[in-house]
């Protein structure tokens, strides 16, 4: 059922993008963590992101995950929105595969600066997780409390078409058993052209269900072949023994 409503959630985002009217549309600068873009003023998005991840040990589970976002902008640098992940683990040879919807996350993001020519372009927000998952595990698809999590992300130019970005985010664990979770990530982005850009991603985590210590560099590329309709495409490359094998994500967002 989860895997024929993803593609008709695909299929009704892509007949948004190419027919619908154009709107200002959210430009990202990185695939997979919080940059400093906004869905414009009274402007809904729609992203729906594809992931699939492989090599973990006996005591997790390769899974695809597709995750469902809707962002509005209340105001010009003032976004909400709710996240909804769907995830299929495949399980392995004592556990069978399950297939759920995991943790909705219901977010705020703020923008605190603007860039200038010394001040960096600074923003962040929160985000509380709800334990909505469908399966408490093995194999886990959500971690059964209420999380909350808070980021944020800082950003200048490091020439005429090159800008850097660095983020930091906090999960903290509403389940005493399970670790705070930490991300960090770093940033080059290239704007090619008018509407590509390319993005060098570092991206860390440590701690969370998994408690373990992953490092990946993600090389992607951001592409906006419409005004309200954005397509990127990352490949996460795991550095050191305990990070994950990621394939290629993709993203796919419309404005309206």
């Amino acid at each position: 059922m989860f895997k024929k409503t993803s593609l008709l959630g695909l299929i009704v985002a892509l007949i948004i993008g190419l027919t619908g009217l154009p709107a200002e549309s959210k430009f990202r600068d990185v695939v997979n963590f919080e940059d400093n873009s906004f869905v414009s003023m009274d402007n809904t998005e729609l992203l729906h992101r594809y992931r699939k991840i492989s090599g973990y040990d006996e005591d997790f589970y390769d899974h695809t995950r597709l995750t469902y976002q809707f962002a509005y902008g209340i105001l010009p640098n003032f976004e909400v929105g709710i996240t909804l992940p769907v995830v299929f683990s495949d399980g392995n040879d004592t556990v069978g595969g399950e297939e759920g919807i995991g943790d909705v996350e219901v977010y705020q993001k703020f923008k605190f600066s603007e860039k200038g020519e010394r001040m960096p372009e600074t923003s962040g927000g929160y985000a509380l997780i709800l334990p909505t998952a469908d399966d408490e595990g093995p194999p886990y698809m959500g971690t059964k409390k209420l999380d909350a999590r808070f980021f944020v992300t800082v950003g200048h130019e490091f020439s005429e078409r090159t800008d850097w970005l660095v983020n930091f985010s906090m999960r903290f664990s509403g389940d005493g058993d399970v670790e705070n979770k930490y991300r960090y990530n770093a940033a080059l982005v290239y704007q090619m052209l008018d509407n590509a850009k390319l993005a060098f991603e570092f991206n860390g985590q440590t701690g969370g269900i998994r408690d373990e210590t992953e490092h990946y560099l993600s090389p992607g590329i951001l592409f906006q072949p419409r005004d309200n309709l954005s397509l990127n495409l990352t490949v996460p490359i795991g550095l050191g023994s305990e990070a994950a094998d990621h394939r290629a994500a993709v993203q796919l967002a419309v404005d309206f």
